[in-house]
C-alpha cells in the first residue's frame, strides 16, 4: 500500500515511517521546505515537500496513495505560540482531510491525543467511551485544538474518506528532535533539578510501541473509530526519579507545592501575552497535579496491539540517546530557525504533553 506520512521527519513520524517500511509498504514522507529530517536518514523513502498549510503543496504527495497517517502537528505550552498551534493542528488537519478527499484516498488516520478524553485530580483511567470535555472546564490549549482538530477531519471527510483515529500516551524513547515530550531529561543530563507535583500521573508510550499501534490502526482499525494506545501509567514523581535514575545520580529530584506552580503560571502567563517567549504558562499550571491515565483494552482486543516496553525502559531508552546527540540538537538550525527555547532552569513535567509530532510537516 502507498501510504502519505506527514511530520514523518518528527519523533512519531519517523517511528510511524520505519513500521511501514519494515511491514512491506511504500511510504511517501511529507516534510517542510528546508527541513534536513534527521529522523528520516537511512530510510529508503519518497521525500515531498509539502505544507498542510499550504493546500497547493499537497497533491504530488497524496497522488496515488491509498493511504495517509497524520502524525504532523504543533505542541505550544507557552502563552505566545497558541495561535500557530491552532492554524497547524486545526486548519492544517482541516486542509490536508479536504486534500486527501479530493486525492481519491481512501484511509485516513488521524493522530490525536489521550488528553481529548481530559484529565482527572483523582487516579483514574479512561477509555475511548469518556466524553470529551468542554472548553470551559478543560482550558488546556493543546488539547482544545486536538478536539478541534478530530471535528475538522471529521466534518471534511464526511462519506469519502474512512477516518481512524488513534490517542497516544505521552511518547518516550529514543528520536525525539524536537524535544515534544523528553526535554525533561534533556534538562537532567544538564544537571538541573527534576520538580514534580505530589499528585498526577502519565502514561508512558515507547515511540516505538506507538509506531506498531499507529500501523495496526491504519490496517485493522474500524472507520469513524477512536483507538486509546496506551503505555505503562506511573505518577510523575515515578516518571522523574526514573529520569534521574536513568541519568545520573548528580540528579535532584524535588516536590514542588501546586500554590507555587499556580502563582508561576499567572506570571508566565502575563509576560506571554506580552509576547515574552518563557517556558511556563496556566497551561502548565492547569495540567499539574493530574492524571493523564488510559485503558487499553480496546485496542488490545480490535488491533491485537498491547505495549512492550514499560517506562523504565522506553524513559532508559530517550536518556541513552540523548546523551549521544545533545549537543547536535542544540546545533539545528532547524530548531534555531523554529525559535525552540532552551530548557527552562527549573524543569516542570507537563504530563498532557501527548500525541502528534511538534515537527510540524
Amino acid at each position: 500500500m502507498q501510504v502519505l506520512v506527514t511530520g514523518a521527519s518528527g519523533f512519531l513520524g519517523s517511528a510511524v515511517t520505519r513500521e511501514l517500511l519494515a511491514s512491506g509498504h511504500r511510504v511517501r514522507a511529507l516534510v517542510l521546505p528546508g527541513d534536513p529530517a534527521r529522523g528520516l536518514e537511512g530510510l529508503e523513502v519518497e521525500r515531498i515537500s509539502g505544507d498542510v498549510l499550504q493546500p497547493g503543496t499537497l497533491a504530488p504527495g497524496l497522488a496515488g496513495c491509498e493511504a495517509v497517517v497524520h502524525t504532523a502537528g504543533r505542541v505550544s505550552l507557552r502563552a505566545c505560540g497558541r495561535e500557530a498551534m491552532r492554524r497547524l493542528n486545526v486548519e492544517g488537519s482541516r486542509q490536508l482531510a479536504r486534500a486527501a478527499k479530493i486525492a481519491g484516498v481512501r484511509r485516513f488516520l488521524h493522530v490525536s491525543s489521550i488528553g481529548v478524553l481530559g484529565a482527572y485530580t483523582e487516579a483514574r483511567a479512561v477509555d475511548e467511551a469518556h466524553p470529551a470535555p468542554n472548553a470551559l472546564t478543560q482550558k488546556h490549549h493543546y488539547h482544545l485544538t486536538k478536539i478541534a482538530a478530530e471535528a475538522a477531519v471529521i466534518e471534511e471527510a464526511g462519506q469519502a474518506l474512512e477516518v481512524i483515529m488513534v490517542l497516544p500516551g505521552m511518547l518516550w524513547g529514543p528520536g525525539d528532535w524536537a524535544l515534544s515530550s523528553t526535554g525533561y531529561a534533556l534538562r537532567a543530563l544538564q544537571g538541573g533539578t527534576l520538580y514534580y507535583p505530589r499528585r498526577g500521573g502519565a502514561g508512558i508510550l515507547d515511540v516505538d510501541d506507538a509506531a506498531r499501534g499507529v500501523v495496526a490502526a491504519l490496517l485493522q482499525g474500524r472507520p469513524g473509530q477512536r483507538y486509546l494506545l496506551t503505555g505503562e501509567n506511573i505518577t510523575i514523581e515515578t516518571m522523574c526519579r526514573l529520569i534521574a535514575e536513568a541519568a545520573g545520580s548528580h540528579v535532584k529530584v524535588k516536590p514542588i507545592s501546586m500554590a507555587a506552580t499556580a502563582l508561576l503560571g499567572i506570571v508566565a502567563e502575563g509576560l506571554g501575552r506580552l509576547g515574552v517567549d518563557i517556558d511556563f504558562s496556566l497551561d502548565i499550571r492547569r495540567q499539574s497535579g493530574t492524571y493523564w491515565w488510559g485503558k487499553g483494552e480496546k485496542a488490545e482486543r480490535e488491533l491485537g496491539f498491547r505495549y512492550r516496553v514499560d517506562a523504565k525502559t522506553a524513559i532508559s531508552r530517550s536518556v541513552a540517546w540523548l546523551k549521544q546527540n545533545q549537543n547536535k540538537i542544540f546545533l539545528s538550525p532547524w530548531r534555531l530557525c523554529h525559535n525552540v527555547c532552551p530548557q527552562p532552569l527549573i524543569t516542570f513535567p507537563s504530563p498532557g504533553l501527548v500525541g502528534g509530532d511538534v515537527g510540524e510537516g
